[in-house]
């Protein structure tokens, strides 16, 4: 169960040091050795198309999220998640 966001949990100097990028999916794919993630790529415009794994396989389908525009935290340059590759 997700505990509702509270001071305890992170404080707003914290929250503030995160990176967080405006970016639109231009592809999604299940990944067949998970039934929580989806392989996102995400266009991020300045900072490049990047791969990102997402836990929201349980409410969408992969074909639903193209063209979507989200906030995300992108990966750190040379960094693939969990080795993915795109």
């Amino acid at each position: 169960m997700i505990k509702p966001m509270t001071e305890e949990n992170i404080s707003l100097a914290d929250f503030l040091k995160l990176d967080l990028r405006a970016g639109e999916i231009v592809d999604a794919s299940s990944l067949s050795w998970s039934e929580k993630l989806l392989a996102l790529t995400v266009d991020f415009g300045a900072l490049g198309i990047k791969s990102v794994l997402s836990g929201i396989r349980s409410w969408y389908k992969p074909e639903e999220l193209i063209g979507i525009q989200a906030v995300f935290i992108p990966p750190r340059a040379g960094c693939s998640p969990l080795g993915l590759h795109r």
